[in-house]
């Protein structure tokens, strides 16, 4: 008898305290995916993804991909693609316009760098993310300078991205 208490009062607890999830489902698009965000769906602009930004954002169809961002402090472009990391890591290392400075994280599906363009420093990520069915590149839109707090933003988004 006390050891189906004991049971019972560590489920409760581990319910209790959030550690067991009772939504179900992960990927309840309604659910914020961060705190404090606004989760926007990007499938109408052909990329298979819900992708969480800062509530005033706003998406737009860009090229192949589409676009959320909150003016240049947020700005993030995903495209549904190929997406081969040696090709994108070579193409930053050789760009004439950005000079490349370091990776601050080079993993097989994520970097983040650091180049500088006419003395500004300047940070960048992109992202590669797979699904059984879909592969989509996720990137900062190059046009602002970021600073590395506001790529790791955008890196903790596009991490917590989910397909649909």
């Amino acid at each position: 008898m006390k050891l189906i208490s004991l049971i019972l009062v560590v489920f409760l607890v581990l319910t209790f305290s959030g550690c067991i999830d009772n939504s179900g489902n992960s990927s309840d698009p309604s659910r914020p995916l961060i705190e404090g965000m606004k989760n926007f769906n990007l499938k109408d602009l052909g990329v298979n993804i819900i992708f969480p930004a800062p509530v005033n954002s706003q998406i737009k169809s860009m090229g192949s991909g589409a676009e959320v961002s909150q003016g240049s402090v947020f700005s993030i472009y995903a495209a549904s693609g190929a997406g081969d990391m040696n090709l994108i890591k070579s193409d930053i290392k050789n760009d004439e316009v950005r000079k490349f400075i370091r990776f601050i994280t080079e993993e097989s599906d994520l970097i983040v760098y650091e180049c500088e363009t006419a003395g500004k420093a300047e940070f960048h990520f992109c992202m590669i993310k797979k699904s059984d069915k879909d592969v989509v590149e996720i990137r900062d839109n190059m046009n602002f300078l970021f600073s590395e707090d506001q790529i790791i933003k955008m890196v903790n988004s596009a991490k917590a991205s989910i397909f649909i």
